[in-house]
Formats: structure tokens, sequence, C-alpha cells
């Protein structure tokens, strides 16, 4: 019998390289759980989360919809965000303490369970646009950024973690070129929050002939599926989530800083414009949380400012840059994406620190080398993270501190500067 052929040193290099960069990604993942278990119980989380105002205000709102009906009441959320919390409230309602239950599956389904199937995610985009070792370097950058652990699993207010999850999913199925279920899970991403519509975008470019038309067709379904019934049911009520947010005031944004330094104050006497959590002092610097026992009824549109002009002819803009992309491999589509969701945030009227969770698995894989994405990953974290702190209330007010939030919010604006200019003129332009 003849020898066996011997296995070429460089397949046997690569599959010990596969094996042991899995086998990190594998212990990573799992100290990443571990972590989120771990700060809950050391926290005693379920001793006072369930009586955070946030968590109040959420059981409050769904009490109005439990109250109303599902289509009699509006949130500043997209309507799948209102069937999602109404869910989970639902739930709750079944067992003997329907704050602890509420609390108990709200951070189970929509911070922790979806924040550690991203990680997940990055891990297998790495693997399909890089090598083993591109992909274990993303996920531990992500595992040890701060805004996932603070947004995910410390605050219980923001709902982003799940949405993020699904618009990293829709982005992971893109790549892999599968058009259908790419259209399903990004059209659910769209149900809870808007910005996946920019990968959206994206795909139609990347998808040609049979696959964009079932792309397009099944993410029109999917999203026609969540809003018409609203829309039809109600418009008014419908229309007053997009009224509210078109017509609120600028907040964590250029817009809002030059309101200030002109002294320049805001005449929004209406009810559903004055903060269930804090006085007009923080309009400025912080987002609107509106009072519960409004939402039943429907508000009139605003007129609009001279930020909402600005922000759309910017974006506007911006998105022309887009328009003539050529997008034929999966660089590009991550390129595109990141330049469409930064391009928006650097416009729009306003900025929650959340949002960063959007952009941060794109900007992993904006690089040929992904160590250099910390380079912008961790000081945008860090930046947005100082003007959270300093937003608070307490803070705010003291000398000096709304100058300080500015400065830093100026950072934030250059990294997205440098970010775009970066992703026109290096890697993502067309030749």
């Amino acid at each position: 019998m003849p020898p066996s052929p011997s296995v070429p040193s460089t397949d046997r290099s690569e599959r010990v390289q596969r094996l042991t960069y899995r086998d990190a990604f594998a212990t990573v993942l799992t100290f990443y759980a571990f972590l989120h278990v771990a700060v809950v119980a050391g926290t005693r989380m379920w001793e006072w989360a369930p009586a955070d105002p946030c968590v109040r205000w959420m059981i409050s709102f769904c009490s109005q919809i439990h109250e109303h009906g599902i289509f009699n009441v509006w949130t500043p959320y997209p309507q799948g965000a209102n069937v999602l919390y109404y869910g989970l409230f639902l739930l709750a309602r079944l067992g003997p303490w329907l704050d602890f239950l509420f609390w108990v599956y709200y951070k189970a389904a929509i911070h922790t369970i979806p924040n550690v199937l991203t990680l997940y995610l990055i891990y297998r985009i790495g693997r399909v646009i890089g090598d083993h070792r591109s992909a274990f370097m993303a996920s531990m950058f992500y595992a040890f950024s701060f805004s996932t652990y603070f947004y995910g699993l410390i605050t219980n207010f923001v709902y982003d973690p799940l949405p993020v999850l699904l618009t990293v999913l829709g982005l992971y199925l893109l790549l892999v070129r599968k058009p259908m279920k790419s259209a399903v899970v990004l059209g659910l991403g769209t149900w809870v929050k808007l910005f996946p519509i920019f990968l959206f975008m994206v795909g139609l470019k990347f998808f040609k002939g049979r696959d964009r038309r079932t792309f397009a067709l099944t993410f029109s379904l999917m999203t026609s599926l969540c809003f018409l019934p609203f829309l039809l049911a109600n418009p008014s009520i419908f229309l007053s989530t997009y009224y509210w947010q078109s017509g609120r005031p600028p907040w964590e944004t250029v817009y809002s800083y030059i309101l200030a330094l002109i002294d320049e104050p805001f005449a929004y006497d209406e009810p559903y414009y004055q903060d269930y959590f804090m006085e007009h002092t923080g309009w400025l610097f912080w987002g609107i949380t509106p009072n519960p026992a409004i939402l039943a009824e429907p508000i009139p549109p605003r007129p609009l400012g001279w930020w909402n002009i600005v922000s759309l002819l910017g974006f506007l803009l911006m998105f022309s840059r887009f328009v003539p992309a050529k997008i034929n491999d999966g660089s590009k589509v991550i390129g595109w994406g990141a330049y469409l969701l930064i391009s928006f945030f650097f416009w729009n009227i306003g900025w929650s620190p959340q949002y960063e969770l959007f952009v941060i698995p794109l900007l992993l894989f904006m690089f040929e080398r992904v160590e250099r994405a910390t380079t912008i990953v961790y000081p945008l974290q860090g930046c947005v993270a100082l003007e959270y702190a300093l937003s608070k209330p307490t803070v705010i007010q003291a000398p000096g501190m709304a100058a300080a939030k500015i400065f830093f919010g100026f950072i934030r604006y250059a990294i997205f500067v440098y970010v775009i200019v970066y992703l026109l003129r290096r890697r993502f332009v067309d030749r």
C-alpha cells in the first residue's frame, strides 16, 4: 500500500490557527455571558431595578395601552416597539409581581440575550469578510467595549440592544447573500427602530436582478405588516409619534449648542413636550420622556424649525454621494452602511448616546487591520460617556460643565467627520 500523502504544512498551520482563534473566541463569549450574569447577581439588581423610574415609566405607558388599546396610544418609539413592550407587560401580568417580572423579561429579552448574540454575530461577520484572526480581534474589542455593558446591562431605560441585534443579523445575512432572510430581519428591526432602513438601502445596491426584487418586496411586506394596521386603525395616533419626533427641540447636537450660545429659549408649552423626569433646563442637553398620562391623545404637527431644514438638506447632500455607488463586495456593504448611519447621526437634530451601538459593529471592520478600529471605537465611546455624565441635571448646571459638555460633543463630531472622509477617500470610493 502506498503511503498516504502528507498534509501540506500550510494547511495544517491554517487548521491549527482556526482552532486556536475559535477556542479563544469561545472563551471571550463565555466570559461575556458570565459577566452579564455576574453583574446582575453581584449588584442584586433584582432588588432595586424593578423600582427604577425608567421601568415604572415603561409599565405606565403599557398600562395606558392596556386601558385604551394598542392602536390608541402613541409613544416616542416606532409602533413595533409598543407591541414589544406591551407583550412583555402582558406576560408579566400573568404572575404575582408585575414590576419584578416585567423587569426580568425586559432585561433578558431586550438586553442580555441580544448583547450576547450580537457578540457571536460580530465573530461570524469577521469570518465572512476576513480571516479567523480578524474575526477574533473584532469580537474581543466589542466584548470589551464600555457601551455594550452600560446600555445593555447597567441602564434600564434604552431598548437598543434588541434592534442592534436585528441590524447586525440583517448585515450578516446580507454578507452571505440571503436576500429574503436579510429583508425579514431588517424589517423586524425597523419595527422597533428605524435605523435598519439604511442597511436596506445598501442591500438594494448589493443585490442584483431577482435577488434585489425579492429583497425589496420582502422588506416592504415586513414593514407594512407592522405599520399599516396602526395607520389604518388610527391615523392621528399613528402620526403623533412622527409629529412628536419632528417637532421636538434639538438635543445633544450642534443645533442645541447654537441655541444655547444665543440664549434662545424653547417656547414649548405643550404637555407632550414636558419631560417626565426633569425640568426644561435639560432640553438642550437631554432627550424628552413624555408623561404617559397624555399618550392616549393625538398631537398636531409643529412648524419646522431651521434645524429641521438644515438637518434634512445636509443629509440629502451626503446621501447624494451614495446614490451612484456600486456595491459589489462585503467591504463596501459595511463601508456604505457605516457612511449612511454616521451621515444621518451627523446631521440629525438629536443624538442619544446609545446610538453608538449601531455604528460600533460597522466601525470594527472599517480598516484593513481590525486593531486600527480601536483608534475610533474607543475614543468615540469615551467622549460619548463623558457627554452622558455631564448631561445629568445635577451636573450640567454647575459652572463650566455646559462648556465641557459641548467640547466633548464637538470631539464626537470630529470623529464622525474623520470616518466619513476616510470611507469616501480611502477604501470605498468607486474609481
